[in-house]
């Protein structure tokens, strides 16, 4: 092992190599863990001995020497071997032949010895950020790449020449203790991107973003409530403008935060997860517009006509939504035994899976208070208060999204987003029905 360096190494390019004292000087430069760790040249005031070091200039103060068995900042390497960190043969085996990783990859053929009579590898691009590796092999083999491993970097493989929409993520492996490398399973031209892409820095964008916009909405509402004085007789253009106007500003709102969110869960959820969700998603939005009817606009309508009739419309609406959603449960248990019964029957179809159900059954009960939120919001509109439901639900988008972040975090996947859905509405409505009779 070289011997420790007191951190010289973790912030310069430049750093002494200390060697035992007694000993011979020069022994630490024909370390090999030297051309693991891309040492390639060497300043010296004295002449240098070692032979795999190669004297490249020299004058009356300095002399400067090239390491000839430096390894390459990226290569490919045709085997892996699992070993833990501290049994790792570093120092004895043949590094551009083996790389050793710490945990069992996903792919047992990654295991087995490759003969790739091509390997090539060229870093194309280099940056603090992300590193572009261009790789050519005739079989498959493991690309290591000599930067530090850390959790914050993914890695992402895509033919040559083609662009990161036919990207597929690589699982990336602590490698020779201290490395990053990737399984390459095909043969080919590929370009292989590492990108630092952290989480604890997405997630304090994310957090940053939902205070801003938690700051900005407080801020709104002081500022309605400190200037915004209603009265009797308000002039129509002054009554459209706060009917139109100020619900459309809100519902601009929601989107930014929704289009937040949505960057934060695909990143979370990842395609397949997210693709689900998505599904889910999908049966749930055609079963809740057959469960409104419309009912809401007939309600509006209505009851602005005539005011007296508001008790009796609001029962009425919900009694029905009641009924129509008791109608759609049963219906949507026909559609997911559908989709179960077919992907069973036909293996190229994949079938319903187990937290698809789950995250409908959550939504189906969440259908229902949505309607009874929407009711109560339709009887705001009819008696032209607008601005109430489209307040709240701006307070109500933001707990939504913190909410879904927090379990998403917490690794309950797109069933705990389920389960917010359905913990927000029933809040919604309680909200709601509080402001309604106030």
């Amino acid at each position: 092992r070289i011997q420790p360096q007191e951190n010289e190494l973790l912030y310069n390019r430049i750093a002494p190599i200390y060697a035992q004292q007694g000993g011979d000087v020069y022994a630490a430069l024909d370390n090999p863990l030297l051309d693991l760790l891309n040492v390639k040249y060497l300043l010296s005031e004295h002449a240098v001995p070692n032979p795999t070091w190669q004297e490249i200039y020299a004058d009356d103060a300095l002399r400067v020497y090239e390491n000839r068995e430096v390894m390459p900042r990226a290569l490919i390497v045709p085997e892996a071997r699992v070993v833990p960190t501290e049994e790792q043969p570093l120092t004895t085996a043949d590094l551009r032949s083996i790389v050793f990783i710490e945990e069992q990859p996903g792919d047992a053929a990654a295991l087995v010895p490759a003969s790739p009579q091509l390997r090539e590898a060229r870093i194309s691009r280099y940056t603090a950020n992300d590193v572009f590796v261009d790789v050519n092999l005739s079989d498959r083999g493991w690309l290591l790449l000599g930067d530090a491993y850390f959790p914050g970097w993914k890695a992402y493989i895509r033919p040559f020449g083609a662009d990161e929409s036919q990207e597929t993520e690589l699982t990336i492996y602590r490698a020779n203790s201290a490395f990053r490398a990737v399984y390459l399973p095909d043969d080919g031209q590929w370009t292989v991107r590492f990108v630092y892409s952290p989480m604890s820095f997405k997630v304090g964008l994310y957090v940053s973003f939902l205070a801003m916009m938690t700051l900005l909405m407080l801020l709104l509402y002081w500022l309605w409530g400190r200037y915004y004085r209603p009265e009797i007789e308000e002039h129509d253009v002054k009554r459209v403008a706060k009917n139109s106007l100020v619900p459309m500003g809100l519902s601009l709102f929601n989107k930014a935060i929704d289009f937040a969110f949505a960057m934060l869960y695909v990143r979370l959820l990842g395609p397949a997860g997210t693709g689900e969700w998505y599904f889910v998603v999908a049966i749930y939005g055609f079963f809740e517009i057959i469960s409104r009817y419309g009912l809401g606009t007939l309600m509006t309508r209505d009851v602005a006509a005539d005011r007296n009739q508001s008790s009796r419309y609001l029962t009425n609406v919900l009694s029905l939504r009641t009924l129509l959603w008791a109608i759609c449960v049963p219906l949507m248990g026909l559609v997911v035994f559908g989709y179960w019964t077919v992907g069973n029957i036909w293996p190229n179809l994949q079938a319903i899976n187990a937290q698809e159900v789950q995250a409908l059954m959550l939504l189906a009960l969440a259908m229902l208070f949505a309607n009874y939120a929407d009711a109560l919001s339709s009887m705001f509109m009819a008696f032209e208060k607008m601005e109430y439901p489209a307040g709240l639900t701006n307070g109500v988008a933001l707990l939504k999204v913190a909410l879904g972040a927090a379990v998403l975090l917490l690794g309950w996947g797109y069933v705990g987003l389920a389960a917010v859905s359905l913990f927000v509405n029933i809040l919604q409505v309680i909200w709601l029905n509080v402001l309604l009779r106030s």
